[in-house]
C-alpha cells in the first residue's frame, strides 16, 4: 500500500486523539512520512522525534480513523 499523504493525515488524525504530538513531513515530492514529536529521553535530556514505520502508519490510519 502506498502511503498517500490522506493516509498520514488519518494517521496524526488519530495520534493527536490520543495525546500525542505527530505531524506529516513530505520527505520527497509525494512521498509523506508521521513523525512523533517532542518524545522525551530521560537519559539524554532532551525531546526528539521519531518516524512511524509505514505498517504503523496503515495500521493506526485503518483501524481507528
Amino acid at each position: 500500500m502506498k502511503i498517500t499523504q490522506d493516509l498520514c493525515d488519518k494517521c496524526v488524525d488519530v495520534l493527536t486523539d490520543d495525546g500525542y504530538n505527530a505531524s506529516v513531513v513530505e520527505c520527497e515530492p509525494k512521498q509523506y512520512a508521521v513523525y512523533i514529536d517532542s518524545v522525551w529521553d530521560s537519559a539524554l535530556q532532551n525531546a526528539t522525534s521519531f518516524r512511524l514505520h509505514d505498517e504503523d502508519i496503515i495500521y493506526h490510519a485503518s483501524h481507528f480513523g
